[in-house]
């Protein structure tokens, strides 16, 4: 039995016609050798007529230089491929379920990103000279099915443990005029006398708040302005035996260029590390580039990101030394890790400013399972996982250029923007403020007031 035409690579490519009429390639279950056929040059301009306007219409991008078509059977009911290309149809409003082992012709394009990445292959049944059914396929699982409205689907083949329920909610104690500077969260640890401490940058430090009873208070302030240092980003860990948390804080130098001072970005200088109250540095690195942008602990490792590179240095005879060096195919403006689904397996979701992306650790490097599309500035402000509706699923609250976030949930065919109840210039900020073991949340709102509201789950 012939295999299904969409096996990419059996595919012919392009091929020319003459006295206008196009060549294609026939594919029949019962046939003992395949057959080549023909179709009008003003056919084929009409199903690419089709085609194209259905892409458009769901803002997909193709490649205009390659049209592929073969003449096909549409499968029949009792065949999974009906299902899963008829549901794929439906959702765009097209149905398969009244040419069902039907003759037609299938055409074939490639998909593309909005940043022109390739996405796949579309396939396009027609029937009568209309279209009826389309879906899109990827190079490496090409029998699942795809639906122009499923955007970002994964990489590469994976599965996990758990997915996003959406009909699961959380209750959660409002509290408004929250008392808090109106910047992000940075990281939240505990200090040596126990207490959970809320990290936040702003105006040039870092600032440390306690949460009880419904109040946010501040207890310490670490600064190195007389430095002419600025904190850039910080995380928390622990190490065995240790009865607290460290607080290890990137710190820069703001350089200011141009006649007008119009250019300024954060030059980075050290890595402070922060015991007992976080208040006074207990070590330091010095760092001998200007370009880290992110700091992060995994393992008793400390991860430094500058550039296209992720570095690993261990603590040894009383300094840290750099001993892995992976190299990225994009800059690592921020890196953080979560296991999403809970399942043991550890997920590392960094970002260039352009783009999201999400890895797996193989080997010793990171192998992509997941990335957004754009490569255009989309992302302003920190990443968040937490599990703000109780399902046991991660989401992946992430702040855009417009300064609204952006919910990322877990499905099965890939991570997908769920923004139902989330308004424009709404921001979340999320973390456990109380030690509780669930994730709470702050929500910014009002791009020109940033009213602060805190929710506490319950």
């Amino acid at each position: 039995m012939k295999k299904i035409y969409f096996l990419i690579c059996c595919l012919l490519c392009l091929v020319t016609g003459c006295e206008g009429e196009r060549v294609g390639k026939a594919y029949f279950e019962d046939a003992v050798e395949e057959v080549y056929f023909t179709l009008p040059e003003e056919t084929v301009q009409a199903y690419k007529k089709q085609v194209q306007a259905l892409l458009e219409t769901h803002y997909w991008k193709y490649n205009r230089n390659m049209f592929l078509y073969e003449q096909i059977k549409v499968p029949s009911k009792e065949d999974d491929l009906f299902i899963k290309i008829q549901e794929a149809s439906q959702r765009i409003q097209l149905s398969i379920e009244e040419v069902a082992g039907a003759e037609g012709v299938a055409v074939m394009m490639e998909l593309q990103h909005f940043n022109n990445d390739k996405a796949g292959m579309v396939h396009a049944y027609f029937v009568k000279d209309q279209v009826v059914g389309i879906f899109y396929t990827v190079d490496y699982d090409p029998e699942q099915v795809y639906s122009l409205k499923d955007r970002n689907v994964f990489t590469s083949k994976v599965r996990f443990g758990a997915y996003e329920n959406k009909e699961k909610s959380r209750e959660f104690m409002q509290i408004n005029s929250v008392q808090l500077p109106k910047s992000p969260i940075s990281g939240i640890g505990t200090d040596q006398r126990g207490r959970r401490m809320i990290a936040m940058i702003h105006e040039g430090e870092v600032r440390f708040y306690t949460y009880g009873s419904g109040r946010f208070n501040l207890a310490s302030r670490f600064s190195m302005l007389h430095y002419n240092l600025e904190p850039m980003g910080l995380i928390f860990y622990r190490n065995s035996g240790d009865t607290g948390d460290t607080c290890a804080v990137l710190m820069g130098e703001r350089i200011i260029k141009g006649q007008e001072e119009e250019h300024v970005f954060m030059a980075s200088r050290k890595v402070v590390f922060l015991k007992d109250t976080f208040y006074r540095i207990e070590d330091e690195l010095t760092l001998s580039s200007e370009e880290y942008s992110a700091v992060y602990y995994d393992q008793q490792q400390l991860i430094l990101t500058q550039g296209k590179s992720v570095e690993y240095y261990e603590y040894k005879q009383g300094s840290w030394n750099k001993n892995t060096e992976i190299a990225m195919g994009h800059n690592v403006q921020q890196f953080i890790q979560s296991d999403l689904d809970v399942d043991g397996i550890i997920e590392y979701i960094m970002t260039d400013g352009l783009d999201l992306y999400i890895y797996h650790k193989k080997n010793k490097g990171f192998k992509n399972i997941w990335r957004t599309h754009l490569s255009i500035e989309s992302i302003g402000g920190n990443i968040y996982p937490a599990d703000l509706n109780g399902d046991g699923v991660q989401e992946l609250y992430v702040s855009d250029s417009t300064g609204t976030v952006i919910r990322y949930i877990l499905t099965e065919k890939g991570v997908v923007s769920y923004n139902e109840d989330i308004e424009y210039g709404q921001q979340y900020f999320t973390g456990d403020f109380n030690g509780d073991g669930r994730d709470d949340y702050i929500k910014m709102e009002d791009i020109e007031e940033k009213k602060l509201s805190a929710f506490i789950a319950k």
